[in-house]
């Protein structure tokens, strides 16, 4: 399985249902036969969707599925698709640069292919090797209808989140030595 670091997680709730949701994980087969072709990461109407490396924006608000667009970037060794977005991040972001951790975009609550009924408020992440060229979506290539070169992101996702996690953990027990009125261990090591 391929894995690219991630230098954050892409959104700011520490979701793991790409890998705990039947229907969230890559390659989970849809109802027309399709192939899963990204993780969905479950999260609230609105939530932030941040960019996991620094990268070249390719295209922006793009339509995708139902009434969402998607955004890509180009993170160097690697293309993500940022997909079921409503709109831009802090900044309107055009064909430019990004930060890791800039905001590219908002998860939007889309209506289903039958606009019925709508999905669960997610982002959806692909994930692209950069070893082809042409379109990300390739209706032709079955099952997923993606480019040849799209890969698994679940690896890269856990890996990710788990630093997220630590990094979270990290932080509330700085904030605990402080209201104790500690020094943290790691500042007495550094200030020998």
């Amino acid at each position: 399985m391929t894995f690219y670091k991630f230098a954050v997680f892409p959104v700011d709730e520490p979701t793991n249902s790409f890998m705990t949701e039947v229907n969230a994980k890559f390659g989970s087969r849809r109802d027309d036969g399709r192939i899963h072709a990204g993780c969905d990461l479950y999260v609230e109407d609105g939530a932030a969707v941040r960019a996991v490396a620094d990268g070249v924006v390719l295209s922006h608000l793009i339509e995708f599925y139902g009434d969402a667009k998607y955004i890509s970037v180009d993170h160097g060794n690697f293309i993500c698709r940022y997909g079921e977005l409503q709109g831009y991040g802090e900044r309107p972001i055009s064909l430019g640069w990004v930060k890791a951790g800039d905001i590219v975009g908002y998860v939007k609550k889309t209506l289903r292919a039958n606009k019925t009924s709508y999905n669960r408020p997610m982002l959806h992440l692909e994930l692209y090797s950069k070893l082809a060229t042409g379109k990300l979506t390739n209706r032709d290539n079955k099952p997923t209808q993606r480019r040849a070169d799209l890969v698994d992101p679940t690896l890269s996702l856990s890996d990710s989140l788990d630093r997220y996690k630590t990094n979270i953990q990290l932080l509330l027990e700085q904030k605990e030595l402080a209201l104790r009125g500690k020094k943290n261990p790691l500042d007495l090591l550094i200030n020998r």
